[in-house]
């Protein structure tokens, strides 16, 4: 799969193709501040759709939605603090941004800065 069917999801959501009303509901129901969820959700967008677009042409863009999605993960699907249906919608969520994580990690780690193909020769395995 090429950079730019990497960077459809984010920036489908960074620039408000994909709803944004259930996220600004869960922040609010999360205790953050009414006023202070519109900021949250334009500063989101425009990180996804920044880091979409850096996506789309390199690989320091993909270490930084990573790094974008652990808060991000952890404050929007605490599954931990639910029960029954919505604890299990929450963990589906949770395990997606897990995935996605890991997918951002495999993008940014996968060549080096210099475009090297990171080999198993080059990499150092330590035993225990």
């Amino acid at each position: 799969m090429d950079w730019p069917h990497r960077a459809r999801g984010n920036l489908l959501n960074g620039l408000g193709i994909v709803d944004q009303s259930r996220p600004a509901q869960e922040l609010a129901a999360h205790g953050t501040p009414v006023a202070l969820v519109p900021l949250l959700i334009i500063t989101g967008r425009v990180v996804q759709t920044a880091a979409g677009i850096a996506l789309a042409v390199g690989w320091f863009a993909a270490l930084c939605l990573a790094a974008f999605l652990v808060p991000a993960t952890l404050a929007a699907h605490d599954f931990w603090a639910y029960r029954g249906a919505e604890q299990r919608g929450q963990w589906v969520n949770f395990l997606k941004n897990l995935a996605m994580f890991g997918g951002l990690c495999f993008v940014a780690f996968r060549n080096t800065p210099a475009g090297k193909e990171i080999s198993a020769e080059r990499v150092q395995v330590m035993t225990v």
